[in-house]
């Protein structure tokens, strides 16, 4: 079973077609696949690098901290994938941990998918999702949602410095939306373990300080008409886009 697995998950999972007005038709093509499959990953790009943070893999449902970078090339190619400063972990340990038969070593406390990620003003963010615990938490779950907020500045040679700690999200959460948009950081929706109805319709937005920053975050006024999570956003021409998603919480609770 996890062999087929995995061969579902897509070390390519990257392609690219030219931007050509609406009436043009362009092919895919596919260019320098990642070094492993994921799935939940999250990508984002800046100052000409493309960047493959977290996700699912080889490791297992614990998520891995893996960070990729890769330069763009001008023709839309990208070149070989590197890691760089991978996800900073919570505890309090470093252990050797087994995830879905693979040892390795890290944090006893892991980021591990469902969070969100963007690119802005030279710095990756990494806003919430949830918590791998390798032992357990007092409650004796092994995955919590998180509020963290972590930024790391990208060096001119494609590399990221060192995860800072911005300051928390007004709620933990997964699955969110996120969208920047003139140095401000927009986040939307997302499930949660503390509301009735364990989908959130709420909009925290927070603008990048001078030094690049992320500053404290502030719920609009202005929700979302219902609950969302694993919806998509954008924000363009002064307007924020939130499309598609799920309403309900589809997983049986006590």
């Amino acid at each position: 079973m996890r062999t087929q697995r995995h061969r579902a998950l897509s070390r390519t999972a990257l392609a690219l077609a030219a931007l050509l007005p609406v009436a043009a038709e362009a092919a895919w093509r596919a260019t320098e696949p990642m070094p492993a499959a994921y799935l939940l990953t999250k990508s984002v790009a800046g100052n000409g690098y493309l960047y493959k943070i977290g996700g699912l893999g080889e490791k297992g449902i614990c998520g891995t901290p893996d960070v990729l970078f890769t330069r763009l090339n001008a023709d839309g190619t990208v070149g070989p994938w590197a890691a760089t400063t991978a996800l900073p972990g919570m505890g309090t340990t470093t252990q050797t941990a087994t995830c879905a038969g693979v040892a390795y070593e890290l944090s006893d406390i892991v980021t591990g998918w469902g969070f969100e990620a963007v690119y802005s003003s030279g710095a990756v963010f990494v806003l919430g999702g949830n918590l791998w615990n390798f032992g357990s938490f007092s409650d004796g779950s092994k995955i919590h949602f998180s509020n963290a907020v972590f930024y790391a500045r990208a060096n001119a040679d494609g590399t990221l410095g060192a995860w800072r700690r911005g300051p928390d999200l007004p709620a933990a959460a997964f699955f969110y939306a996120a969208a920047v948009a003139d140095g401000v950081i927009y986040l939307s929706g997302g499930r949660d373990d503390s509301s009735t109805s364990f989908v959130r319709r709420d909009i925290y937005f927070s603008r990048l300080n001078a030094d690049g920053s992320p500053g404290a975050w502030i719920v609009s006024a202005s929700p979302l008409p219902g609950g969302l999570w694993l919806q998509a956003s954008e924000a363009a021409a002064g307007r924020l886009y939130v499309s598609g998603g799920v309403t309900y919480d589809p997983f049986p609770r006590d």
